[in-house]
């Protein structure tokens, strides 16, 4: 486990993190960021840099939901930028829908993405498979094609470098992808079923999209 004096440190050193040459202060997506941990490590993040630039996208289910939570964050720290898009990422045409506005937000992909937390999930009851209009189970899709997807489409803003003419400075750091599953269901996986059609469980649901 990482000591706490490390985390604290690290949380304290978001104030001095530099602008880029694209845009000022931090920007950062949060894909189930209404509830959860998704919602914790977004509430630490605007904690630690209040008073600095900061942009942060939430993608949830329920504008509704999203309402209060804006709301708190925005007292948190009233400069900072928070944008919600209402979508349902187990079906991975939303995910591409999210992704596009996201891009186009961020002066058209030229901007920068410096965090990106995903969290979805949830538990299918009964226990079974619950196949979307896409064909893919749903927990599946939420555990692993939509996260997929959505690094696959923000690759450019994850990766976008300072331009030529200006050095990274000391304080500079890349950007960060945080995908939270379920830690504990690590075990064997059955390559002939990968999609999970024939062998479906809770446990296999969970499981599969780890390894």
């Amino acid at each position: 486990m990482v000591p706490i004096n490390l985390v604290r440190s690290s949380n304290a050193a978001l104030r001095s993190i530099p602008s880029t040459s694209h845009s000022a202060g931090i920007t950062a997506l949060f894909v189930s960021g209404t509830s959860g941990i998704g919602l914790y490590t977004l509430r630490a993040l605007t904690r630690h840099t209040e008073g600095k630039a900061l942009t942060v996208y939430i993608v949830g289910r329920s504008a509704y939901r999203a309402k209060p939570v804006l709301s708190e964050l925005q007292r948190i720290s009233p400069r900072a930028r928070f944008t919600f898009i209402e979508a349902d990422v187990s079906l991975i045409r939303n995910v591409d829908s999210v992704c596009k506005k996201v891009i186009e937000s961020e002066k058209g992909g030229k901007g920068k993405l410096d965090s990106l937390f995903m969290t979805p999930g949830g538990i299918s009851i009964p226990f079974r498979r619950r196949e979307t209009s896409e064909e893919l189970d749903r927990l599946f899709a939420l555990r692993y094609y939509a996260r997929m997807r959505i690094i696959q489409n923000l690759l450019p803003l994850l990766e976008s470098e300072l331009e030529p003419s200006t050095s990274p400075g000391p304080n500079s750091i890349p950007s960060r992808m945080v995908s939270i599953h379920g830690s504990g269901f690590e075990y064997g996986i059955n390559l002939d079923d990968l999609n999970l059609k024939h062998n479906f469980s809770l446990l296999n649901a969970c499981n599969t999209p780890l390894q």
